[in-house]
């Protein structure tokens, strides 16, 4: 019996040692696969405001592995690229002009990055909304290199809208969404901050204009206006005056044919207290 128990222990010892040689072939396999490409980021953003010119930008693309063992090539890299022209809305000559029209760009040896370059056309860009450019690695004719399902495509927006919502004199309604209680608070106006199309409100919910003991034009919420969509930071009550966060709700927009917009967000008004308010903007 202890001889029949020997037996089994050894083949039990000898399964499990030969499950660790197939992971470790596994392993070995995997080092000596092919080398990725792929861009670092895939969502990019480019604004301005004003014509400044032609103004350089380059994109990151990146030698995401090389066999599995973090080291770089010994040769040049290529990578070709794409306009997704179905999905993209800006146009080559319009908002961007590319470096190099070949096609093609380079990952240098000895490097595990290479910097794609666009000439952005600064005066160009549209006024009224973002325009997206989409742009997709394809292939590399050097051996061994293969591009990333996963990281192969880049969409750079391009904004050039500057909001005129601090240009007009609005009629404002304030809604608790949990009461369902609302109150006319009568014309206000929106301030404008340093920064474009950042913008901040007279008052914040129900408390008043003032009503924290501080300027007027220092009671409000703070939020921004891209191309129409409004965006509320997390902030504390009164522009940070009171630790109170007031946070966003719900993403809304300007009414491009009325200017009217909504505000949607939640007030912390105490420790285990807080109220849901929209606020309605109606342009005068």
């Amino acid at each position: 019996m202890k001889n029949i128990k020997i037996i089994l222990m050894a083949i039990i010892v000898s399964t499990f040692a030969t499950s660790c040689l197939v992971d470790d072939d596994g392993a070995t396999e995997f080092n000596q696969g092919p080398a990725i490409v792929g861009f670092e980021s895939d969502l990019a953003q480019v604004s301005y405001f004003e014509d400044e010119g032609v103004v350089l930008k380059e994109f990151p693309v990146a030698l995401l592995s090389n066999g599995g063992d973090g080291t770089v090539s010994e040769e040049n890299i290529s990578v070709s690229y794409e306009i997704d022209v179905a999905n993209s809305s800006a146009t080559e000559g319009q908002e961007f002009d590319f470096v190099d029209t070949s096609g093609v760009f380079y990952i240098p040896a000895g490097s595990n990055t290479a910097l794609f370059p666009l000439n952005i056309n600064t005066g160009n860009f549209d006024p009224s909304q973002r325009t997206e450019l989409i742009l997709n690695l394809t292939s590399s004719s050097t051996d061994g290199v293969v591009i990333s399902s996963l990281h192969n495509t880049l969409s750079i927006s391009f904004v050039g809208c500057i909001s005129d919502v601090a240009d007009y004199t609005y009629n404002v309604t304030y809604t608790n969404e949990d009461s369902g209680s609302s109150s006319d608070l009568g014309q206000q106006v929106i301030y404008e901050n340093e920064e474009i199309n950042s913008f901040r409100t007279e008052s914040t919910g129900p408390f008043a204009p003032g009503g924290n003991g501080e300027p007027v034009d220092m009671s409000g919420v703070t939020f921004s206006v891209l191309c129409g969509d409004i965006n509320i930071p997390d902030q504390g009550l009164f522009q940070g005056m009171f630790p109170n966060l007031v946070s966003q709700l719900e993403d809304t927009s300007v009414d491009p044919e009325t200017g009217n917009f909504q505000l949607k967000y939640n007030v912390v008004t105490g420790p285990d207290s807080n109220i849901n308010v929209t606020m309605n903007y109606e342009r005068l």
